[in-house]
């Protein structure tokens, strides 16, 4: 079976390319992910995730049981 493997390199490369369309547009990134509102829904964002992550792992771990 053969699997694809370029997945990666195109997420690569489409994110180079994505920093280079915004900094043409003049975006600072450093700027924006260091605002204090995206850092606030980043740190929310973050503990839904492990609060869904934790929830699925304790599922999947009583079905081992």
């Amino acid at each position: 079976m053969i699997k694809n493997r370029g997945g990666f390199v195109q997420m690569i490369v489409a994110i180079i390319i994505s920093i280079a369309i915004l900094s043409l547009f003049g975006v600072d990134i450093e700027e924006r992910v260091k605002s204090p509102l995206i850092q606030k829904n980043l740190s929310y964002a973050w503990s839904i995730t492990k609060a869904g992550f934790i929830w699925v792992w304790d599922k999947a771990s009583s079905l081992m049981k």
